[in-house]
């Protein structure tokens, strides 16, 4: 009869660690960009976003993260980090940069307790990642991660691929209009030739495609005419990241060009 009531009790221990559940729900990252507040990105929203080319009268900084996690059942939550690492396109990343995110608040959602850890001022990071950097683009990669009260760390990592944004930096100040619709490029990604659309008569003056650095390294006088559509030649170009810089009579216009393998 003892040896029953041992085994009853641990296989009632058993069900209880099993159904103790702690798990992450979503993240938030924090980008301060110029305007009156900051501006929150969920993970996937953040993922292959592309800021455009940024100057130096622009504004870029990484705030703060939030990590949405909920328990139940008796699950226990312990600790949250984000951890973060900017480096140039081309280049070795350097180590991830670890920040604790503090427990914030909490609060029921049916069965689950929800809580949310941020690091808000005066905790948060406030990096600004425009200052002291050369030309050419960054890559911003973020990913978060979990401990439960059974000290087992739960990841938020996009299937270990993290989560990553870009900007392009340019010391040229004239750089402007990066996402208007007047212009557009296509095919993009393209490894021949690529045709640039105008959605009204522009009269373009130049036409200059730069490589990551932003070093010009093809130029075309053009086109005093009013233009709707011109084909430029890529087919001598290495496979990478450039960008087409349109300028006209009174506008500037970059587009970000992506040239592959044929």
């Amino acid at each position: 009869m003892k040896k029953i009531t041992i085994l009853l009790a641990g296989l009632f221990f058993s069900i209880s660690i099993f159904s103790q559940e702690a798990i992450i729900k979503y993240a938030m990252i924090a980008m301060w960009e110029g305007g009156e507040t900051d501006i929150f990105y969920n993970q996937d929203d953040f993922n292959q976003k592309d800021y455009g080319v940024l100057t130096a009268t622009n504004n870029l900084y990484l705030k703060s993260g939030q990590l949405f996690v909920a328990k139940r059942n008796g699950g226990d939550i312990i600790d949250a980090d984000m951890y973060y690492r900017i480096y140039k396109e081309g280049t070795t990343p350097g180590e991830f940069i670890n920040t604790n995110l503090p427990w914030h608040s909490e609060w029921w959602e049916d069965t689950w307790l929800n809580q949310l850890w941020w690091n808000d001022a005066p905790d948060e990071i406030d990096l600004n990642l425009l200052n002291g950097i050369t030309n050419g683009t960054y890559i911003i990669e973020v990913y978060f991660q979990m401990e439960d009260g059974n000290n087992v760390i739960h990841y938020l990592n996009n299937n270990g691929n993290n989560y990553k944004s870009r900007f392009t930096y340019s010391s040229e100040s004239y750089v402007e209009n990066n996402n208007s619709e007047k212009i557009s490029i296509y095919p993009n990604p393209a490894n021949d030739n690529v045709l640039i659309n105008f959605s009204e008569n522009i009269s373009v003056q130049e036409i200059e495609i730069l490589n990551n650095s932003s070093e010009v390294i093809s130029k075309t006088g053009m086109f005093r005419g009013n233009n709707q559509e011109t084909s430029i030649n890529i087919s001598g170009l290495s496979p990478g990241t450039y960008f087409i810089r349109i300028k006209t009579d009174n506008e500037v216009f970059v587009k970000r060009l992506v040239i592959t393998n044929k």
